[in-house]
């Protein structure tokens, strides 16, 4: 047998090889997560539920508009909403309308807001400024924090995200 002749691969098998060890790498990393969802349930002054009620979100910084009807039960969900603030509008019939303004949506959290509508006019709208339960749905822990916050907080390197490295190890 002759043996002079070595198997050497080509310069593109190589190359490919490289790409799917580098794919492979970086595929088992955690996306960024950039939507949330909003939930929650339309009840009636005595707590009954108000179901096929229309409840609508209104992204405040994109006009993004989404609509969906109350179940059975009175229950609504959005989910997969871009985050940001959002202004809900409730309406039903024989009921008066209702906005709760600038509910924060948080990436990878759902926020719960539930309505409660008065009887009366569709034409009447009435205006709630509420802070929504954050997290009640699923059972994630985390805290966000804005802007100001990580601007005032005293780094040893200069760098928030070494600092959060450093915590996680």
């Amino acid at each position: 047998m002759n043996y002079s002749k070595r198997f050497l691969p080509s310069a593109s098998s190589r190359l490919l090889v490289i790409a799917a060890a580098v794919a492979l790498c970086f595929s088992s990393l955690p996306a960024q997560q950039t939507l949330g969802g909003i939930t929650g349930e339309v009840t009636d002054p005595t707590g009954s539920a108000i179901p096929n009620a229309t409840v609508t979100v209104l992204a405040e910084g994109t006009s993004l508009t989404r609509s969906a009807k109350t179940n059975a039960t009175g229950a609504y969900t959005f989910v997969n909403l871009p985050i940001g603030a959002y202004t809900i509008t409730y309406t039903a019939d024989g009921f008066e309308a209702q906005k709760t303004q600038h509910i924060a949506v948080q990436a990878d959290r759902t926020a719960t807001v539930s309505a409660a509508l008065k009887v009366g006019e569709a034409t009447t709208t009435v205006e709630v400024e509420a802070t929504p339960l954050m997290n009640a749905v699923d059972t994630t822990n985390g805290y966000v924090m804005d802007t100001a916050q990580i601007d005032a907080a005293p780094l040893p390197t200069g760098s928030f995200t070494a600092w959060l490295l450093s915590r996680r190890a």
